[in-house]
């Protein structure tokens, strides 16, 4: 049964989920993918399988397992992590299987008041993130930001903007290829803390070691 159950509600976070699912399975973890999103950006980062519909079936890349169509109890009992890309809309599953919603926006407030609108996840009894991506070092607070989105979270989080990074996601989209030593130290911490969160037995010298091993994409 899995243990970590994450939508990413909001823009997309294709790059997080394929990095943090490369190094779940450099840790020997069962990892599946899914992709939600209206933008499908999850689902052009990774190359068409033959013969499979990742719409009504799960195909396998580097190892992770990837899918589009709705989770269930069954296949929530086969792995041990699972991410999905959820972007704005009702996720097409039952919610309640969630572990943890992490809400993605940049600092524009139309995609802030876009979130705001999704309360399906608003009763949910787990922790609820919101993370902004490309941030600007303004004046325009956190605070500020939770006034507008209008929802119970207990913990934001800045990534600003970086052009490695931002170059880093558009190669791992084109080439297919994931593929992340060359990201930000910024985004490199992001990754661990959220791991030492999501894997509890192993140190951080080997969430390190993992981390550097799949950022060479092998």
């Amino acid at each position: 049964m899995a243990s970590n159950v994450i939508a990413y509600a909001g823009i997309t976070g294709f790059d997080i989920i394929l990095y943090l699912s490369r190094i779940l399975q450099k840790l020997g973890r069962k990892v599946l993918i899914a992709d939600y999103n209206e933008t499908m950006a999850l689902t052009y980062s990774i190359p068409k399988a033959c013969g499979i519909d990742t719409f009504t079936e799960i195909s396998t890349y580097m190892n992770i397992d990837f899918t589009g169509k709705a989770i269930d109890e069954a296949i929530i009992a086969e792995y041990d992590d699972i991410l999905l890309d959820c972007g704005f809309g009702m996720p097409p599953f039952d919610i309640s299987f969630l572990t943890k919603v992490i809400f993605i926006s940049d600092m524009f407030e139309f995609n802030l008041k876009r979130l705001s609108q999704t309360p399906f996840y608003d009763r949910l009894p787990v922790k609820k993130e919101l993370l902004v991506r490309d941030a600007a070092d303004i004046d325009i607070t956190a605070d500020r930001m939770l006034s507008i989105l209008k929802k119970d979270i207990g913990k934001v989080q800045l990534l600003y903007h970086d052009e490695a990074d931002y170059q880093n996601a558009i190669l791992c989209h084109y080439n297919k290829l994931v593929r992340f030593a060359g990201i930000s130290a910024m985004l490199k911490k992001y990754l661990l803390d959220e791991l030492v969160l999501m894997v509890k037995d192993i140190s951080f010298r080997q969430l390190k070691a993992a981390l550097k091993k799949a950022g060479r994409g092998k």
